[in-house]
Order: C-alpha cells, then sequence, then structure tokens
C-alpha cells in the first residue's frame, strides 16, 4: 500500500491481524502490531490487541498472551480476559484461568460466561469439588446458563446471535440466507449423503 502512497489506518491493520490470527502467524501478527505505532504513529485499540491475544491463545502460548495483557498500554476488558479464559479452558490451564476469571468479574461480577467456562475448566481437570462450590456461588447470585451464542465482526461492529434468535433486526434476510445456503450445500452432497442432520443444524442456528 505504501508503494502507491496509500497509508494503512486502524481498519487495514485489524483486517491484517485478523487474517494472521486465522492462519496462526504469529510472528508475522507481532511485527504488525507493532508495525502500528513504529511506522504510522497509529495507537493498537482493543481491538487490535484482542486479535493477538486470540490468536496466541489458539496456538496454545496462553503465558505469552498473558504478557500481552500486562503490557497493553490500555486497560483490558471483559472481552479480553473472556478471550484468554476460552482459551485456557480448551487448552486445561486451570491456575492461568483462574486469573483470567478473577479479572473478568473485577470488571463484571455478574458476567456468567465467566463461572461457565471456569467451571467447564475445573470439570475438565476432575476438580469437582471445585465445580460445586462456583455451582453454588452461582446459584446464591442467581446467575444462570445463558443459551449457546456465538458471535462474528462485519467492519468495527460485533453481532452477537443466539440459538433460535430473531432479535436482530435483519433476522429474516440472515435465515433466508441460511436455507439458500442449504439448498445449495443439498444439491453438492453424494447421493449416499443424508442432509437431514444438516437441515436440522442450519434450521436451530
Amino acid at each position: 500500500m505504501s508503494q502507491f502512497g496509500i497509508e494503512p489506518d486502524e481498519i487495514t491493520y485489524l483486517g491484517v491481524l485478523i487474517s494472521c490470527c486465522h492462519g496462526g502467524l504469529v510472528k508475522e501478527a507481532r511485527h504488525y502490531l507493532d508495525s502500528m505505532f513504529e511506522l504510522h504513529g497509529i495507537t493498537p485499540h482493543l481491538e487490535h490487541y484482542a486479535c493477538m491475544i486470540d490468536m496466541l491463545g489458539r496456538v496454545g502460548l496462553l503465558e505469552d498472551a498473558k504478557k500481552t495483557i500486562d503490557h497493553m498500554p490500555i486497560q483490558p476488558d471483559v472481552h479480553i480476559w473472556q478471550i484468554l479464559l476460552s482459551a485456557c479452558n480448551i487448552h486445561g490451564h486451570v491456575e492461568l484461568g483462574r486469573v483470567a476469571a478473577s479479572k473478568l468479574l473485577e470488571i463484571h461480577p455478574e458476567n456468567e460466561s465467566a463461572y461457565i467456562l471456569l467451571s467447564n475448566l475445573y470439570a475438565s481437570a476432575g476438580m469437582w469439588n471445585a465445580v460445586g462450590r462456583l455451582r453454588k456461588e452461582m446459584k446464591e447470585k442467581t446467575l444462570r446458563k445463558e443459551p449457546g451464542s456465538s458471535w462474528i465482526q462485519i467492519g468495527r461492529k460485533s453481532h452477537t446471535f443466539f440459538v433460535n434468535d430473531t432479535s436482530h433486526p435483519q433476522s429474516e434476510e440472515i435465515y433466508e440466507e441460511l436455507i439458500r445456503l442449504y439448498k445449495q450445500v443439498i444439491v453438492s452432497l453424494e447421493p449416499e449423503q443424508d442432509g437431514a442432520s444438516l437441515l436440522t443444524m442450519v434450521l436451530a442456528a
């Protein structure tokens, strides 16, 4: 871009970091994150650090992810700690998971996802007494397990959705597109393949 006189902005870097995250390109992502300010005077935002931490968590570099959080020039938010906690849950890192959950709950004491992820982490490690204590604490705080959710990011806006969710203003168009994609996939299936389970999955999404 610079060769053509076009300077990258924060959105450009966010796209590059997301690509590095999906490709597991740790070295490249670190280079681009550092070059934001060093080469172009752009201060990284939480979204940029979230990509970096997410990538480090995906490849199992949890201590590096924690160090990145510790050295951020801005305060980490709930999303940052939730990313680290999710990574600890995947890789079974109980000690660091406790730290992430504690930090998350300092910011948002009634965040049910922190309790759920930490409970799952304890369960995976066979720490059933800790699971029981945590669930008792959840019950005392009248927290309940929310339905499974997911999210996508388009530009700089995040969209969260749940199973059977129709709250999104474009839900009708979204479901129409899902049906269209389902039909397209069914056409490409081999005759012996069963599309019933796929239909159930799509309609329940």
